[in-house]
Order: structure tokens, then sequence, then C-alpha cells
């Protein structure tokens, strides 16, 4: 008489007969012959050592050592130097001169250029030297808005600083977080690897004592193989993600870092739309920059307008000079002269000169008035898409969470099922692969969560 045991192993093999697992058996052989794959016993690589680092600890490195940074530095200190050169230019121009002259003889053409000249005699030497001043009075305020421009120039260059880390911390977040991802991949990988070589001990047991099909080994074999081939995968990921943040950080690119940061999606809180945008108003750096741009652009139509009104400045000299021969008597003799006054200077030429420029002015501040209106609606749409992003995630989170608890029940059951004869084998592993493959779904949805939620703290200007 056959028994229920009997019956189902017939059925399984004839099941495996029809879907061909003849010929999977020998495929596998031929795969483990030619390129073998770390048998049931066979150790992991060991790991590299890892370096621990928070966030902040990345970020602390990178505000002091990247290069993107200290670039935007070197200008903001070029900017500095402008100004205190625009406020020296306060200080009145002191020249000091002096020539000294070889004269030739003076030939007189009296009677014509083609007859014969008569020559008189002259002082042949003549020199002077002195020093001269001249302080600006008024220049229609150019200085002054020269000087309030360079200053509005240094803020705009303290904010690209913090738009520019701001950017590199966003990146440098990004590959943390692929770390983080990466190390729960392979901590999840690495036990399922564990549990795997258990059952597939298990499985070896039952085929020893007739009770299953040498496929059944085989297959469990060939999925710890595959399932080590992806942790080393992984492993070169985390290596590579490493070495990019280290260079980031400026220091030896061959470290693994290891990302100590403890996720919390749970607290995280979602505000509304609304006011997420008024803090961009109010601290996005790209809003700032634009908006200190427009007044530069408002200095501009001034400058232009200044083109039409008078300069005045004193100016004062004193020089010695030989011979004496700009005061009537004439006299062979070093002589000193003084002079100082009010120099005043109206450009007619401004008249007709500066309309355009003061049309071309106002154009630019239009043109900087639409920018500053266009990048607003851009970072709407930045947020927007951040919101709706992180909502997504959180039920992503959610599902990712139930598809665990019903997955570990319906791995717990085909499992029972597989082991009492009556379910296949592979629906025991599809089972154990729904099951790794929905730890990962939680893991990934994590990971993307906290993403979007340092995109948006970028976008608003809090990053």
């Amino acid at each position: 008489m056959i028994t229920v045991a009997n019956n189902l192993r017939c059925i399984s093999r004839i099941r495996e007969k029809n879907s061909g697992v003849m010929n999977f058996i020998v495929i596998s052989a031929l795969l483990f012959v030619f390129f073998p794959y770390p048998s049931i016993g066979q150790q992991l690589p060991q790991k590299a050592v890892e370096v621990p680092y928070t966030l902040n600890q990345v970020f602390n490195s990178i505000s002091k050592l990247d290069r993107s940074v200290n670039l935007e530095r070197l200008r903001l200190l070029v900017v500095a130097e402008n100004i205190e050169d625009i406020r020296k230019e306060r200080l009145p121009d002191l020249d000091i001169t002096g020539d000294f002259t070889k004269l030739s003889n003076l030939p007189q053409y009296e009677n014509g250029l083609f007859e014969r000249a008569n020559y008189y005699p002259l002082t042949h030497t003549t020199y002077s030297f002195g020093s001269s001043l001249y302080l600006n009075i008024y220049n229609g305020n150019n200085l002054n808005r020269k000087l309030e421009a360079a200053k509005i120039s240094k803020n705009i260059g303290e904010r690209k600083i913090e738009l520019t880390l701001s950017e590199i911390k966003l990146v440098a977040t990004g590959y943390y977080l692929d770390l983080i991802r990466d190390q729960r991949f392979l901590s999840l990988l690495l036990q399922d690897i564990q549990e795997q070589r258990k059952v597939a001990l298990q499985i070896t047991s039952l085929y020893k004592s007739g009770v299953v099909l040498k496929s059944d080994v085989l297959r469990a074999e060939l999925k710890i193989s595959k399932q080590v081939l992806q942790s080393h995968q992984i492993e070169n990921r985390i290596a590579l993600t490493s070495q990019k943040l280290n260079l980031l950080m400026g220091q030896q690119e061959e470290e693994i870092i290891k990302a100590e940061e403890n996720i919390d999606n749970d607290s995280l809180k979602i505000n509304s739309y609304q006011s997420y945008f008024a803090m961009a108003i109010e601290n996005s750096h790209e809003i700032g920059i634009s908006r200190l741009q427009q007044e530069v652009k408002k200095i501009g139509i001034r400058d232009a307008k200044s083109i039409m009104l008078p300069k005045i400045g004193f100016y004062a000299d004193y020089g010695y000079n030989y011979p004496q021969g700009r005061f009537y008597p004439y006299s062979l003799s070093v002589y000193g002269l003084g002079t100082a006054g009010i120099r005043i200077s109206y450009p007619l030429s401004a008249l007709y000169k500066g309309g355009n420029r003061i049309v071309a002015a106002k154009l630019e501040m239009s043109e900087q008035s639409l920018e500053n209106l266009r990048l607003e609606d851009e970072i709407k749409n930045r947020i927007r898409e951040s919101v709706l992003a992180l909502k997504d995630d959180a039920e992503r989170i959610s599902v990712s969470r139930s598809n665990i608890i019903q997955a570990t029940e319906n791995e717990r059951i085909l499992k029972n099922s597989y082991f009492n004869q009556t379910a296949l084998i592979t629906d025991y592993l599809d089972a154990q692969l729904q099951l790794l493959q929905s730890r990962f779904d939680l893991a990934s949805a994590q990971i993307s969560a906290q993403y979007h939620f340092y995109q948006l703290q970028k976008t608003i200007g809090k990053l």
C-alpha cells in the first residue's frame, strides 16, 4: 500500500520531470565544476576595517576641506580686499613729479623755410620737480555706490559659500544614505545566508534519507552561491561610495566608512506646503542671492544716471622750476610756485550719450526681477515634489512593514509545508526571496524618506 508521503514524492517527481528538472541538474552540476560557487560550509571573506562616522562629522570635514567651498572662500577674500581698496579711494591723490630737459638751438626762419636761419642763444638746460594733491569732493556719489555694491557683493559671496556648502552637504548626504542602505542590505543578506545554510543542511539530511531529490539540494546551494556573489557586489558598492565620500572630506580614499547615523523615520514630520515655501522665501540661499543681485542692479541704474552729474574736487600743487620763464620779467634762476583751488567740471556729452546706458540698466533690473519670479516658481516646484515624495515614502514604509509581516508568515507556512512534503522547493525558495525582498523594500523606503527630507531642507535653506 502506498503511503501519502510516497504519493507526494511521486507527484513531485512527475512535476519535476515535466518541468525539465533533469536539465537543471545537469546545468547546475556543470556550473559547480567549471564555475565553483562557495559551498555551504565556506566562509565569507573577511570584511575590511571600517571607520565609524556620523553625518555631522562628515559635514564638519566637508566644511573645512571641500575644494568648492574653499574656492568660494578665496573669492570672498578678493571681494573683501576690493572693499578696502574702494575705502582708500576717499584719501587724496598725491603725486611727485620731476623732469630734466636738454634743449637744442633755436633756429628762426625769418625769410622763409628755404632761406638761411638765424640762431638765437637760449638756456639749454631746464628742470622742474614738485608735488601735487587732488581730493575728490563730489563725483556723482560714485565712490559711495561702488562701496555699497562691493558690500553687497561680499554678502553675495557669503551666501554663495552657504549655497555651495549646502549643495555639497546634500551630495554627501546622498552618499552617506547609500552607505546606510547598502550596509543594511549586506547585514540582511548575510543573516539570510546563515539561515539558508542551516536550511541547506536540513535539505541535505533529507536527501540522504531519500525524502527529497538531489535537485532540492542543488537549488538550495545555488541560491546560497548567488547570495554570496550578491554580497560581494554590495561590498564593492560600499567601497566605491566610501571613496566618493572620502574625496569630499579630503581624506584617505581607501578607508571604508561605517555609517553610524540612527535613521528614525517615525520622527519625521511633514508640514504644509505653504509653511515650507514661507521658510524658503526667508532662508533660501538661492532666493537670497537673487535678491542681492537685484540690489546690485538698482545701484547700476543710479550709476548710469550719475554720468550727468558734475564733478567737484580740491587741488593743490607746489614745485620748483628752472629757468623762470613763466612770468615777466624772465630770469635764469630757480623759482618756486604753489597753487590751490577748486576744480569743477560738467560732462555736456552725457546729455546725449547717457540715455541708452540708463535704459540698458533699467532693462537689466527688469531681467533680474523676472529671474527672481522664475526662481521662486522653481523653488515652489521643488518643495511640492519633496513633500509629495515624503508622503509617498511614508506610505511605502507602511506597506513594506505590512509586507514583511505577511511574507514572514508565508515563509513559515511554506517552510513547514516543504519539510512535511506538501510543497515544492521552488515555492519555499520563492517565499524566502519574497521575505528578503520585503526587508530590502523597507530599508529602501526609509533611506528614500531621509534623502527627500534633507533635499527639502536644502531647498528651504536649512541644510
